[in-house]
């Protein structure tokens, strides 16, 4: 493969009889797929380009390329590569989180555990605040809000769905409810 491309995922089999391929993109690439008129697929003569006239990103993603309708000519592109050149993915400071937009928006629905106090709560919500971002979470039956920085977070288990903080002593005390 080139340098000149990245690969993003590949297709898998033909789905039903008008040239409709499943497709298996990596998470980081969707947003590329989503947006891109063109992707690339190395085949046996190189890399050639496919405009994507329908896509489904919905349940498992498929992709119907222009002048690919039939299962017959889908079946010739099935198990190949999917490359995209740089220049059509979407710059990193344009790139929406999964989950928000927000730096710690994934955290969402994590518990978040005190290195001293322990279990504080779920994190309720992430909003955006002009100095930074704030979680509300609920502690002993009341909402309070923790800011959230790469100071106070000292791991994230992405398996639990917990993260780490060493909160200022005090904090939550101040949040009287």
């Amino acid at each position: 493969m080139q340098k000149d491309y990245i690969e993003i995922g590949y297709t898998k089999k033909a789905q039903g009889v008008k040239g409709l391929l499943k497709v298996k993109i990596e998470d980081e690439y969707l947003q590329d797929f989503s947006k891109t008129p063109v992707v690339f697929l190395e085949l046996n003569e190189g890399i050639v380009p496919f405009f994507i006239e329908k896509r489904f990103l919905k349940g498992e993603p498929q992709v119907q390329f222009e002048d690919v309708d039939s299962k017959e000519k889908a079946l010739k592109l099935a198990s190949t590569k999917i490359l995209m050149r740089p220049s059509d993915m979407i710059p990193k400071d344009q790139r929406k989180d999964k989950k928000s937009d927000l730096d710690f928006g994934f955290l969402e629905g994590y518990l978040m555990i005190d290195e001293e106090i322990g279990e504080i709560g779920e994190v309720v919500e992430v909003v955006a605040f002009p100095e930074q971002e704030m979680a509300y979470v609920n502690y002993e039956d009341r909402e309070v809000m923790i800011p959230l920085n790469v100071h106070l977070i000292l791991g994230i288990d992405e398996k639990q769905n917990a993260f780490l903080v060493d909160l200022p002593d005090g904090l939550l005390d101040l949040q009287g409810g």
